[in-house]
């Protein structure tokens, strides 16, 4: 059952981040890319609400950790609206 969430995962994974013309080393590249995206993104928001439960005086690292969180969340989101077109 749970080879078959992944499975379905990875098709999805693979429309979202392809393109006419691509080939299997690029897609692999940029799932790489999309993947490790998501680990820092996650990584730096659960420092950061550990720095808010830990230390909540120390206003300004967790505001700084949010800002990275929204920067850093623009690398997941907008492969998923934003298709390349094509190749150049």
């Amino acid at each position: 059952m749970s080879f078959a969430i992944l499975h379905k995962a990875d098709k999805w994974v693979n429309r979202i981040l392809s393109y006419p013309g691509i080939d299997k080393n690029s897609l692999t590249q940029k799932k790489i890319n999309w993947f490790a995206s998501i680990a820092v993104t996650l990584m730096i928001f659960c420092v950061t609400m550990t720095y808010h439960l830990v230390f909540p005086q120390l206003r300004i690292l967790i505001y700084y950790g949010l800002i990275l969180t929204a920067i850093y969340l623009q690398g997941i989101i907008f492969p998923i609206f934003f298709h390349y077109s094509g190749v150049w």
